[in-house]
């Protein structure tokens, strides 16, 4: 976990940083994509929490993130990945950027290993908020794709 997201979660200060200025939605909103957002979309993806109240939302958000055994949600991480491999039999896309800090190619590979027939449309230059960065190419491509694969 990058020491940014670890701060937040694993510490007082950090926490308090996050209600005081949104620090959580203001930095995703500034290092999720490569390409820089225009202000309104930027202000759209942080105006939800705003505010002390509002930003507990994000706190809570990081502090439940799985990294190890013991915390609360790993067994349920644990599970989900047992189980992914169980949808493979299903049509898939995957839209990922390459250039999230977070998520990273390591994860994308979980998720190919478990779907390994998934239409994958992954960007070098992309980051967590993929469909920001490359809307043109994967809004066209996820409507080829459902439209290959219409609900039953």
């Amino acid at each position: 976990m990058p020491w940014q997201l670890s701060l937040g979660r694993d510490s007082r200060i950090g926490g308090w940083l996050i209600r005081r200025f949104n620090l959580f939605a203001r930095g995703a909103a500034r290092l999720g994509t490569k390409r820089r957002l225009p202000a309104d979309v930027r202000n759209a993806y942080i105006a939800p929490y705003q505010g002390w109240d509002n930003a507990i939302g994000t706190l809570r958000f990081m502090q439940d993130i799985p990294l190890r055994e013991g915390d609360p949600a790993w067994p349920l991480l644990v599970e989900s990945g047992r189980r992914l491999p169980e949808y493979a039999d299903r049509p898939a896309f995957i839209g990922w950027g390459l250039g999230d800090f977070v998520f990273d190619r390591h994860c994308l590979q979980g998720f190919t290993d478990a779907w390994p027939q998934a239409q994958v449309h992954a960007f070098e230059d992309a980051g967590h908020y993929v469909l920001e960065d490359r809307h043109e190419m994967l809004v066209p491509a996820i409507r080829g794709f459902l439209d290959a694969n219409p609900m039953r």
